[in-house]
């Protein structure tokens, strides 16, 4: 959990050496998944404020882009999620019960206002928020400055204004893997 967030809490951060990196890839060992290169964190509809029709038209476009160019996301909702929208049905579902924070063998994270965005973030992954394309106008600024107010110093999300500018992204991080 992030400093910020602790202090919010008003709770006292133990420091416990660790390393994130390997607790993850022990977890991620233990997971039998196909690979796949976008862990796709969709929101509970109902509860963030999202536009269910705009959702599903920028969240379809996403997945058919994808897929044009063989790029395989993973579908990981939350464990209060009950619902799938159009075509994230196609998707390979991650189990429900898994913990998205641990699922760092994606090459990026894509989500509209998860926390996970910034604990990925925070691990070193590349965080893409959608916020700007299916939330609610008067929610977007609040909702950056609570996901960037959790980002560790130097650490980032990215938040693309359109289908184009978030497939760009994708397209150019994935092929500096190869």
């Amino acid at each position: 959990m992030s400093d910020q967030f602790l202090k919010k809490c008003i709770v006292k951060n133990i420091k416990i050496k660790y390393d994130y990196t390997k607790i993850s890839n022990i977890i991620s060992s233990k997971l039998d998944f196909p690979s796949g290169e976008i862990l796709f964190l969709p929101p509970i509809i109902d509860e963030s404020k999202v536009n269910k029709n705009t959702y599903i038209n920028h969240v379809d476009s996403f997945i058919l882009e994808c897929q044009k160019i063989n790029i395989d996301i993973h579908l990981k909702r939350h464990p209060r999620s009950t619902k799938k929208y159009s075509l994230e049905n196609k998707l390979f579902e991650i189990p429900i019960y898994y913990p998205a924070n641990c699922l760092i063998n994606y090459k990026l994270t894509v989500g509209v206002n998860s926390a996970t965005l910034f604990e990925l973030a925070n691990a070193g992954c590349l965080s893409i928020s959608l916020i700007k394309l299916v939330m609610n106008k008067n929610l977007i600024t609040t909702t950056i400055k609570f996901l960037n107010n959790n980002l560790d110093e130097g650490k980032q999300i990215i938040y693309p204004e359109n289908i184009s500018e978030l497939m760009n992204i994708i397209s150019n991080y994935i092929n500096l893997d190869e």
